[in-house]
């Protein structure tokens, strides 16, 4: 199972550079649509698809080769 954790990430980035961010602000500079991020950030999003990811990674400054901080696989030991 993956879980996305861009709220705690989102929550971080507010509080090291000072500044409320909204949907909007991200929407626009990284060229996806406010709902889409809006569901992200609410946990609303079942399919992460690799350019999503890789525009909210860029926004966030995730390091290149490392792990993507807002996205947490858990394995649960069961079998589909």
């Amino acid at each position: 199972m993956v879980d996305c954790t861009l709220d705690q990430v989102w929550r971080q980035y507010e509080l090291d550079n000072r500044k409320n961010l909204t949907v909007d602000e991200v929407a626009q500079a990284t060229g996806l649509h406010r709902d889409t991020i809006a569901n992200l950030r609410n946990r609303k999003t079942h399919r992460y698809d690799r350019h999503v990811i890789a525009k909210i990674a860029e926004f966030f400054k995730a390091e290149e080769g490392k792990p993507v901080p807002f996205l947490v696989v858990r394995y649960s030991g069961k079998s589909a």
